[in-house]
């Protein structure tokens, strides 16, 4: 078998940090947030665009009819980022910055890219060659990876073979914060001054793309600037489209334009402006008009920032978190299947996802929202037991199933939820009211929990249930379906071992014909429905804005948002203020 590749040019009070419209406007209005964030990022928030701004809602605003290479050059773009994307120590490797890389985007690069041509990328999902120009798979576990030539560092040296091998010992090393690739790479050798010979530890139809480390990416770095002593916890030496030398952790820095850069007439902008803040001040900037680009995970989080910012260009996308009641199949009485199935029928998705969600979110399954050709179409979800309307037959069903197994009337148990998701408590409150009324009488009390509490005691399996955003990932499925598996961790704390899934999901993991692998995951995915160890609600609906001079972005479809296509994102000057014209 032979592949290869080419490039082709609520506002719930006491719970997280959910901030609240009188809460944004408030801060904005303070004197010692506006100020801070002007003297910070560079400007105050009083300047008018040279014209009109597009309506809000329209998804991407009315671009020229024709735009040439040359108008979409220049500019400053203004990022306010998440605190967790930024620290003292932005090495990409040694360090447990969970952001490092995501911020290093801009600087560094990998092998392999996710294709982020079209806006919604994720639909199709495919990976494109980037420093790699080219590989080949010449059997199951190994790939002889074509470095392309030419590509110069910020320091100036060029990228040879040597840098690669460079970076993932330095990935792998026992120094790094995260060195998961451990997981799937044998080895890796230079076979050529401009060629890798990756082996992987064993068949994996995703191994590229874990190889890669997806969106985060692997950030290939200088081997010339490793051997001269440079502190990458301090500097970044990549090959990315912007360079700098002056990175702040606590306060404003900036990022210029790469001239040497491989691709020829990028990147479109002069350079970034960042800064990094806390949630509140994300959303707060964006309103004092200091910050360009923002994501909300939620329309909780979403509606007081539209409203305080009409011009907005918005469109929204279901993310890739999946919230939904987790059972503990070791704990009784939710290892019996008939007390998971008897819920997992009687919800009634729709109104919970009204409640968090109104209505903007989208119903899932417990493998991720739906992915053309690798899961159950909205249609084959929406008709199946638990998901489908009316409602009645379901939930006649769920209370013969309780009173087989021993519970009419009901039970009472807990629901567990981590206080830092801002939509994971209106989750557990609709999914309470929901279960407690008659018929069924399953009384849920609701537990709060502090992030590292919850992840203590899930890790444990120290609970009956909780509601948290499953990730289902922006990845193809191997991933997440991984975690049903009964050696994961995940598995192992719920109390899941079934024999059944196991085959599939590592059937899953060794069939590359992509029709075949796909109907592989439509089975995990009924299997993981009919077992009801996760009953998957629904998919927040991510809200991204942005101001009107900003064309092209692609965030990465998270929680928090980032830049991931730093190389084609650009500004229409003819709107942008003045002060977009220069650091």
């Amino acid at each position: 078998m032979v592949q290869s590749m080419t490039h082709e040019g609520t506002i719930y009070a006491g719970y997280g940090r959910v901030v609240s419209r009188r809460r944004l406007l408030k801060q904005v209005a303070a004197t010692g947030v506006g100020l801070s964030m002007a003297a910070l990022v560079g400007c105050g928030s009083d300047e008018t665009p040279s014209s009109t701004s597009t309506a809000p809602g329209t998804g991407a605003p009315a671009a020229p009819a024709v735009v040439t290479e040359e108008q979409k050059r220049g500019g400053y773009l203004r990022y306010v980022m998440s605190t967790g994307y930024a620290g003292t120590n932005i090495d990409p490797y040694w360090s447990d910055l969970a952001g490092a890389v995501l911020i290093g985007k801009h600087m560094y690069e990998s092998l392999i890219n996710v294709d982020f041509k079209n806006e919604e990328w994720r639909y199709p999902y495919s990976l494109a060659p980037w420093l790699a120009e080219r590989w080949e798979q010449p059997d199951k576990t190994t790939y002889l990876m074509s470095i392309r030539q030419g590509v110069k560092f910020h320091n100036g040296a060029t990228l040879s073979a040597q840098d690669v091998r460079f970076t993932y010992e330095r990935a792998l090393s026992t120094k790094a914060q995260t060195n998961n690739l451990a997981r799937n790479l044998a080895s890796l050798d230079i076979v050529g001054v401009q060629t890798v010979k990756v082996v992987a530890k064993a068949t994996d139809a995703e191994f590229l793309e874990n190889f890669s480390a997806g969106i985060g990416q692997v950030a290939i770095m200088s081997k010339t600037a490793g051997d001269a002593g440079v502190d990458f916890s301090k500097i970044f030496v990549g090959t990315g489209p912007f360079k700098t030398d002056n990175y702040r952790a606590d306060s404003a820095w900036h990022a210029t334009r790469f001239n040497d850069y491989w691709q020829k007439g990028r990147p479109y902008l002069d350079g970034i402006k960042f800064l990094a803040a806390d949630d509140a001040t994300l959303s707060a900037s964006f309103i004092a008009g200091d910050n360009d680009i923002l994501v909300r995970n939620d329309r909780v989080q979403a509606e007081p920032i539209l409203k305080a910012v009409p011009d907005s260009v918005v469109s929204k996308w279901p993310t890739d978190f999946i919230y939904g009641i987790a059972f503990n199949a070791s704990r009784t009485p939710f290892s019996d299947l008939r007390v998971r199935r008897a819920i997992h029928l009687a919800l009634n998705r729709d109104a919970v996802d009204a409640a968090a969600n109104f209505g903007d979110g989208q119903i899932s399954g417990p493998l991720g929202i739906e992915r053309s050709g690798y899961s159950l179409t909205k249609t084959e979800l929406l008709a199946l037991p638990g998901y489908r309307k009316p409602k009645d037959a379901d939930l006649a069903e769920a209370v013969k199933l309780l009173e087989a197994a021993g519970y009419k009337g009901g039970f009472k148990g807990e629901i567990m939820f981590p206080t830092n998701q801002a939509v994971a408590p209106v989750y557990a409150e609709a999914i309470q009211g929901q279960l407690r009324k008659a018929p069924l009488g399953v009384d849920l009390k609701i537990v709060p929990q502090d992030s590292p509490t919850f992840t203590k005691r899930r890790s444990a399996g120290d609970f009956d249930t909780h509601t948290i955003s499953q990730a289902g990932g922006v990845y193809k499925p191997g991933n997440q379906a991984s975690v049903w598996h009964s050696t994961s961790p995940n598995s192992k704390a719920a109390g899941i071992n079934d024999k059944e899934l196991d085959a599939l999901i590592d059937a899953a993991k060794v069939e590359f014909d992509i029709k075949a692998r796909g109907e592989i995951f439509k089975k995990i995915e009924l299997r993981l429905i009919d077992q009801a160890y996760y009953a998957a609600v629904s998919a927040p609906a991510l809200t991204r804005m942005s101001r009107p001079w900003v064309r092209d972005w692609r965030d990465n479809r998270a929680q928090r948002g980032a830049i991931m296509n730093p190389d084609f994102l650009w500004m229409d000057m003819t709107k942008a203020p003045a002060s977009r014209k220069s650091v």
